[in-house]
């Protein structure tokens, strides 16, 4: 078993769910953690709020919000890349507007 202490921040309406800026989070995994076993665990804890604003039903992530893993998109990055260690910072934000 896996336990991996990380920091999870948010901005904009996802902040609004956690009620705060940032939440200190620790995710629990059989095999190494994810970011997505993270964002499971937080699902859990805010009621599933949080899945319902990030994800599609096809659990894909949807196109206006963003994830971020120690700023980098999680998007763009290799599966290697999503395994947390120990002190990893995840921002959620809506993508931002304008022209």
């Amino acid at each position: 078993m896996f336990i991996i202490k990380i920091t999870v921040r948010a901005v904009g309406v996802l902040r609004d769910i956690f009620g705060k800026r940032s939440i200190d989070l620790e995710v629990y995994a059989e095999d190494a953690p994810t970011v997505f076993n993270a964002l499971s665990e937080l699902d859990i804890l805010y009621d599933g709020k949080l899945n319902k604003m990030i994800f599609n039903q096809d659990n894909t992530l949807n196109e206006w919000s963003r994830v971020m893993l120690n700023g980098r998109d999680v998007r763009f990055l290799d599966k290697e890349s999503l395994y947390l260690k120990d002190g990893d910072i995840i921002l959620l934000m809506p993508q931002l507007g304008g022209g």
